[in-house]
């Protein structure tokens, strides 16, 4: 299974996908140009790195990171790019596993309104339609929210009770890069961290984590 993952939002959505075989070989392909205007991806790039995995042969990750709307684009444009955007990711990589961190719901906060956790829902479910839409094509297999607290727990293995939202970011791009990874946006490390947890969950074999140590829970900045 390949897998994609994001962590979306209009002003910054990360995403992250691993696929099988070495994505050098799609530089060179018809989708080339997409990849290198929509996905900031080409030979020289250093969003993307290949690992060799015992057990499934050569892995490739890839991950970057989307700005969909500002404040002055007008009302779902964030919606029609994400979807775009979606095509040619799965155009250049077949992934048909999809991981995205779930939104609070209106009871979960308490039945107080927030514009970007609201964005967010539209935008978790316009993701939904996108899957189903291949799925129902015969191009994707699975989909799965996670929270924001499960994800982070796993990849970091554990966070004291009270962080703060800052020092988690901090934190989380910290592992990301612990594991190799160099990326311009935290929301990149987000989609890394979510694609670690999704594979992990679901007992895959995620090759920058198994040839590290096993990392002790990680500790805020002083």
């Amino acid at each position: 299974m390949q897998y994609a993952a994001f962590d979306l939002a209009k002003s910054c959505s990360g995403w992250a996908v691993q696929m099988e075989g070495d994505i050098r070989e799609k530089f060179s392909g018809s989708s080339w140009l997409k990849a290198l205007e929509r996905l900031r991806l080409s030979n020289v790039s250093r969003n993307w790195r290949v690992f060799e995995d015992p057990k499934r042969g050569v892995i490739s990750v890839a991950h970057g990171y989307w700005i969909l709307a500002t404040e002055f684009d007008d009302e779902g444009q964030c919606l029609a790019l994400l979807h775009e955007n979606l095509a040619i990711l799965h155009e250049v990589f077949g992934f048909d596993a999809m991981l995205y961190e779930r939104s609070l719901t209106p009871e979960q906060r308490g039945g107080r309104s927030n514009e970007a956790n609201d964005v967010l829902i539209e935008l978790n479910g316009h993701a939904k339609s996108f899957y189903f839409a291949y799925r129902r094509a015969g191009l994707m297999r699975t989909i799965q929210g996670i929270h924001r607290a499960s994800w982070q727990t796993g990849f970091l293995g554990g966070v004291k009770r009270g962080t703060k939202r800052k020092e988690l970011t901090e934190l989380y791009v910290d592992r990301a890069r612990e594991y190799g990874f160099v990326f311009r946006k935290p929301d990149e490390a987000a989609a890394l961290g979510i694609l670690t947890y999704g594979m992990l969950s679901r007992k895959e074999h995620v090759p920058w984590v198994l040839d590290e140590v096993l990392r002790p829970m990680a500790e805020a900045r002083a």
